[in-house]
Parts: structure tokens; C-alpha cells; sequence
């Protein structure tokens, strides 16, 4: 029912099947003169509006899964985040507490409501975010894992720019209390290079 998510669904399922982050002329006006909400004008093609990080989510696994699939996939990610918990949690405090924390995860009404709102960043960006913090406290950090941390990191920051205002500091901060050797910290900054710069040659 978000025009914003609507926005996100048609470039990203136009990118399934033309392999353009873009829409053409649609309709009896030109493009000059269409301007949905979050969506821009750039060569005479409607374009994402917004930050890059969520269409080009979508767009790449939709190639993945197939353009039927993408309606689900916010709902897919919800439920691999309330994995995330159970993970997150047992490794620290066991199986009882993961689970008590799974559970208040999945009834939250905030996070089922927006499990079932495709196409909107909260979903991806909680499960990216959390990713990378899961992997920073895993008991050996390797440098492939510092790789995928930073990789969900700069993804999820590529959706919600803004939060990196609190998620760089805790990074920062675990980090600096696992004593993060300088060939695990670079193999983390070689991960975030993907999505940063995915997202600023679509930004352009």
C-alpha cells in the first residue's frame, strides 16, 4: 500500500527482466511529466528516487529466486532474522534464553507488521545489521567472516544511510574489544568496498 514500496517493486522487477534499474515511457504522458513519488527523472527514464541500497537488494535476488518470488522475500528475511536471535543469544547465554528471545522477536508487534510489508527497508536492514554484528562475535573470527560482516554492514548502511549514526560505533566497539587483528580488519573494510560502490554507480 506504500507508494515508496511500490516504487522499490516495479524498478526492481524491471531489473529482473530488462536488466535496468529504470522504467521507460509509460502511459500517454511523457516522461518528462511523470513523477510518481520516489521516483527521478534521468534520460528520459524514471528511476529509483530513494537510497540505492533497497532496489538493488531486490533487484539482485530476484535474479536469484525469479520476479514471482519477490513479494515473499521481506518475508523470508524476517524469518532469518528471528534465526539470527536464536543464534545470537545461545551462543551466549544458551538454548533457553535464544529461544525466550526468538519467540518475543517473532510475536514484536513492530517486527511481524513489518515482515509483512514487502518492498519497505526495516526487514532487510534489521537482518543485514544484525548479520554483521553476529558475525563479529563469533568466538574465531576469521578473516572470510570479518569479509561477510562487513559486506552486510555497508549493505544494510547502503538501505538506511542514516543509521550508521549508532551501528559504526558498535562495530567500532566490538571490534576494538575482540582485538581485531589489521589482516581481519582489512578483509572487513574489503567487504564493505561491493555494496558501497554498487550503490554509488546506481546512485549516479
Amino acid at each position: 500500500n506504500s507508494p515508496d514500496a511500490a516504487a522499490v517493486q516495479t524498478v526492481s522487477a524491471s531489473f529482473v527482466q530488462t536488466g535496468e534499474l529504470a522504467l521507460q515511457q509509460n502511459g500517454f504522458w511523457p516522461v518528462e511529466l511523470q513523477h510518481p513519488r520516489s521516483l527521478s527523472q534521468y534520460a528520459g527514464k524514471l528511476v529509483p528516487g530513494t537510497y540505492m541500497g533497497l532496489p538493488l537488494l531486490y533487484a539482485f535476488l530476484g535474479k536469484l529466486v525469479g520476479i514471482h518470488a519477490l513479494l515473499w522475500l521481506t518475508s523470508l528475511l524476517a524469518g532469518l532474522g528471528v534465526w539470527l536471535m536464536f543464534i545470537g543469544v545461545r551462543r551466549w547465554w544458551g538454548n533457553g534464553a535464544g529461544l525466550i528471545a526468538a519467540v518475543v522477536l517473532t510475536v514484536c508487534p513492530a517486527y511481524w507488521y513489518a515482515a509483512t510489508q514487502p518492498f519497505t527497508p526495516a526487514i532487510p536492514f534489521i537482518v543485514l545489521a544484525g548479520a554483521a554484528v553476529a558475525l563479529l562475535t563469533m568466538q574465531r573470527l576469521n578473516s572470510w567472516q570479518a569479509f561477510s560482516a562487513g559486506l552486510c554492514a555497508a549493505a544494510s548502511l547502503a538501505i538506511r544511510p542514516h543509521e550508521v549514526l549508532w551501528l559504526a560505533p558498535v562495530l567500532i566497539v566490538l571490534a576494538i574489544a575482540r582485538k581485531v587483528s589489521l589482516s581481519t580488519t582489512g578483509a572487513a573494510l574489503l567487504g564493505m568496498v561491493l555494496p558501497i560502490a554498487l550503490a554509488l554507480h546506481w546512485q549516479q
